[in-house]
């Protein structure tokens, strides 16, 4: 004689409930993860570029509108901040006083 046994709606409810948070966790993991991986690898091409930068001659950092020494101060940076963004802000900024120096010249 076979043995029966009822399985209890409130525990297939809670396995089911428990798979759901389960698959939600693991997504969201995978996700940061996912994140943590993407930031990893901007840092590292940040400071590939950085050090072809260091490469550079002061003349050719000066011709982009940068210096050494903010390349070396980028290249510092924590690892939340991109030194290369923060060099292209520096860029720009001496480039907008440039042209706007140089309209004032006429």
């Amino acid at each position: 004689m076979a043995n029966h046994f009822r399985i209890s709606p409130n525990l297939v409810m809670g396995v089911e409930n428990f798979s759901s948070k389960l698959k939600r966790l693991t997504i969201n993991h995978s996700k940061k993860v996912e994140a943590w991986i993407a930031r990893k690898k901007s840092k590292q091409e940040d400071r590939s570029a950085l050090r072809k930068l260091l490469q550079s001659t002061d003349r050719e950092l000066l011709d982009i509108g940068i210096t050494r020494g903010a390349v070396i101060w980028a290249s510092k940076l924590p690892d939340d901040r991109l030194g290369t963004k923060e060099l292209q802000k520096i860029a720009q900024s001496r480039h907008s006083s440039n042209l706007s120096s140089k309209g004032k010249d006429k």
